[in-house]
């Protein structure tokens, strides 16, 4: 892989906003990160797999999973063929109803709109799907970290994981970080999830990744292909404890203030897309046992033409 820029060294187009890395694949790329899975990333994913073990880590497909988001649960049917023959029909289906990308039409920055200051619909996950990607995944138990030093994380009421435990978790690990990985946070919220969470009638607050400038620059300097989390890595409904009101349009056009807001900022910005509902549990426990915490990682975006969203269609093989 060529060398990249430094998160200080950005950016690196003229006239392109402030820690940004627009233009850093070409002026019309629609990968971002994504690109930092060349032959190499692939062979280090192939690597690691040491046994055969293949784990699913794609959640039911549950509206519950998102209500926070008010998303409407799709509706199944099964209609016959002349008798002899069924198909599956679904209305209402949404993409980020489960284990999903976020892709780079999803979301915008206020001020400077889509990753590389492309248009939303020119950025359909479909230009994903044409590629696929396989690559080395590295899970953070930052969850099993955490109660090891006797501080579970309160993944029932929204708690802001400072980027220091992440790292601190990869270093209990001993997991180095390689460029193309894929990072898999697990919180732990969905195995409480489905024990007492699901039957909780309070709205959710989610757990994520404390927000701010800071963690852009982290993750941008591992030069990591994407991150994904169980259920993703911004705190839902924010708990923004760095601002005491809405920052206006004018404010959230410094990526501190966007980023310190929402690290959905880190789409638009950086071209790093965010994994959310990612089943890690079953990979977590098999990962402790062995005492080695990475995997082969495939990911099949779906075939979309304009899609905002993709279901991952993600395997870990180990």
């Amino acid at each position: 892989m060529p060398t990249l820029p430094s998160f200080g060294d950005l950016p690196v187009t003229p006239g392109a906003p402030s820690c940004t890395s627009w233009g850093v694949w070409g002026p019309d790329d629609k990968l971002g990160c994504w690109n930092k899975i060349d032959e190499d990333a692939t062979r280090r994913g192939v690597a690691s797999v040491r046994r055969g073990r293949v784990f699913s880590v794609n959640a039911e497909h549950d509206p519950a999973l998102t209500r926070h988001m008010t998303r409407e649960p799709f509706a199944h049917s099964v209609r016959s063929i002349m008798g002899v023959a069924w198909d599956d029909v679904i209305d209402g289906f949404n993409t980020q109803g489960s284990t999903q990308w976020d892709g780079f039409g999803h979301f915008g920055n206020a001020s400077h709109g889509h990753y590389g200051g492309l248009a939303r619909d020119e950025h359909g996950v479909d230009a994903w799907a044409k590629v696929g990607f396989a690559t080395r995944g590295v899970v953070v138990d930052v969850a099993a970290w955490r109660e090891s030093a006797g501080r579970p994380i309160d993944v029932a009421g929204g708690e802001m994981v400072p980027i220091d435990e992440v790292l601190e978790t990869l270093d209990h690990q001993g997991s180095p970080i390689e460029p193309g990985d894929i990072l898999l946070l697990r919180f732990g919220w969905l195995r409480w999830w489905r024990g007492e969470g699901a039957r909780s009638t309070a709205g959710l607050v989610l757990p994520g990744i404390e927000p701010s400038l800071r963690v852009a620059e982290v993750l941008w300097n591992m030069h990591i292909a994407a991150v994904a989390a169980d259920p993703g890595i911004d705190p839902v409904p924010g708990k923004w404890a760095n601002f005491t009101s809405m920052p206006s349009r004018e404010e959230m056009a410094r990526p501190e203030a966007a980023l310190g807001l929402s690290l959905h900022n880190l789409i638009p910005l950086l071209g790093l897309s965010i994994g959310e509902f990612f089943d890690l549990d079953r990979l977590a426990d098999d990962c402790a046992a062995a005492g080695d915490w990475s995997c082969l990682l495939t990911t099949a975006p779906m075939q979309l033409p304009g899609g905002v969203a993709t279901p991952a269609n993600a395997l870990a093989i180990r």
